[in-house]
């Protein structure tokens, strides 16, 4: 499994750390309170959602079943984020931090299913869930 997951991993890897980056930039943006930024990053990461989706499956079921309920909240909470930061609805942006949060335990998961089957290649992944 490791040889196939390293060879699955080499591509995938920059889908995931993009993902990844642009979650840092919704949190960023809804930290001060700027709904239009959060909204523009949240569209960034709704792209970063469907670039990664083409690395699924994985060669690992566990992994590959982590990324896909990742990929599955994300995008429902991204759909909430930009409509809730376009009409200014509470509620939407409630709804969006919902499943933005079940994406963000689903990716943990997979990210900590990676580490373990790649370890010390995937490096320290402490450092993205800072």
């Amino acid at each position: 499994m490791g040889v196939q997951l390293r060879a699955w991993f080499a591509p995938a890897e920059a889908a995931i750390k993009a993902l990844i980056t642009r979650r840092d930039e919704i949190s960023s943006a809804a930290a001060r309170n700027d709904l239009a930024g959060t909204g523009a990053a949240c569209q960034s990461a709704d792209a970063a959602v469907a670039s990664l989706r083409q690395y699924l499956p994985s060669p690992d079921w566990e992994l590959s079943t982590a990324l896909q309920a990742a990929i599955d909240s994300y995008h429902v909470g991204m759909g909430y984020c930009i409509k809730g930061a376009q009409t200014q609805d509470g509620n939407d942006i409630e709804q969006a931090a919902t499943y933005l949060r079940q994406g963000n335990a689903n990716l943990l998961a997979a990210v900590n299913i990676l580490a373990s089957e790649l370890d010390p290649e995937f490096g320290d992944t402490r450092v993205l869930f800072a």
